[in-house]
């Protein structure tokens, strides 16, 4: 079962991706990519989309990732049309398309209007069989498109890959970890964690200089070590806990069910989330201590030293493995059912 995957970024640097390439029996990435992998690759353009719709001449999965690929999609729509391919697409939504107080440029408002009308006469194609990130994210999308199945798919790592827990004294692990898109980062925090000597990590790509500077000076508790390998994620091991915080209240931070979460998780640290973060907080619910609420920023020290004695427990760390693997199956099972059936929609009327 052969799969291409449209991204128009680096899709070696995109956990879900990665994720899913793994779940295809053979990939394709179509693509920008500006490091190298092990999945097939093809430059995306307008060319190679037509190349692929118009010229492959057997059944396969074709999976448009984000927004940002919906022009392609579109231009694959009319393809299919124009050459009489009766092929189904799936359109990943990774996130919703929102305007907020920082993105109130002209060019900001154009391009949200635009990908809103994009997104809105793709979704309503009946070929086009559409995936998310999250219950939340579904349950929006589902009253703007009122009537299509939409099918969640969690960014989830296999915890069967992991290697089995093994209790690490909490004194020999640096206190936080953020890692990601710089947009997302702490900043916010970094003269409080320095005040309360706070040690804290920072990995990741498109970090603000207000980041890089602050980090990088000398006697800081706080280090910018660069990107990381999205699919080694081991380096986790060295941490306590994921500080992912945020004062946006966008239903993207919501309804976010980011990578990063399932990953810190496997990973035995415990995730400090801002209240903001719904759906993440309430998935564990059933599982107490699985995540940390951090309602007031100044508290953070306080639940720190309250926490050092008990970082973690093998039993909590077993039901969280539990409710992942559940997770992951599941997901699993939602995606490799949803390409195997536009694979057997196949059929092909050219000469």
């Amino acid at each position: 079962m052969l799969s291409y995957h449209f991204y128009k970024a680096d899709c070696y640097k995109a956990s879900r991706l990665l994720l899913q390439s793994k779940w295809d029996q053979k990939s394709v990435f179509v693509h920008r990519p500006k490091t190298t992998g092990k999945v097939p690759t093809l430059r995306l353009g307008y060319y190679n989309v037509f190349r692929i719709i118009a010229g492959e001449k057997g059944p396969c999965a074709m999976i448009f990732h984000a927004q940002s690929a919906l022009p392609y999609l579109f231009f694959a729509l009319f393809v299919n049309k124009l050459f009489s391919c009766r092929r189904e697409f799936i359109y990943d939504i990774h996130d919703l398309n929102e305007l907020d107080d920082e993105s109130s440029s002209v060019y900001f408002k154009m391009r949200f209007y635009i990908l809103e009308l994009l997104e809105r006469l793709v979704c309503s194609v009946p070929n086009v069989r559409l995936m998310t990130v999250s219950e939340g994210l579904k349950k929006i999308i589902l009253k703007k498109i009122p009537g299509k199945a939409i099918h969640v798919v969690y960014s989830i790592p296999d915890p069967g890959e992991l290697t089995p827990f093994t209790h690490q004294d909490s004194h020999d692990k640096t206190d936080l970890v953020f890692f990601g898109l710089g947009d997302r980062a702490p900043i916010k925090m970094l003269e409080y964690l320095k005040g309360n000597k706070i040690k804290l990590d920072i990995y990741g790509r498109d970090m603000p200089l207000a980041i890089t500077e602050y980090a990088n000076t000398n006697s800081q508790p706080i280090r910018f070590l660069g990107e990381y390998n999205p699919s080694d994620m081991s380096f986790l091991r060295k941490y306590k806990y994921l500080i992912l915080v945020s004062d946006k209240t966008q239903d993207n931070f919501r309804f976010s069910l980011p990578n990063k979460l399932f990953q810190a998780l496997s990973y035995g640290l415990t995730p400090i989330l801002s209240p903001v973060f719904e759906e993440a907080i309430n998935l564990f619910k059933d599982v107490p201590g699985a995540v940390i609420v951090l309602h007031n920023a100044n508290d953070l020290a306080e639940i720190i030293r309250k926490h050092k004695t008990e970082h973690l427990h093998e039993d909590r760390y077993n039901k969280v493995i539990a409710r992942i693997q559940l997770l992951y199956n599941e997901s699993k099972r939602i995606y490799q059912l949803n390409t195997t059936l536009t694979i057997e929609s196949f059929h092909v009327n050219v000469s």
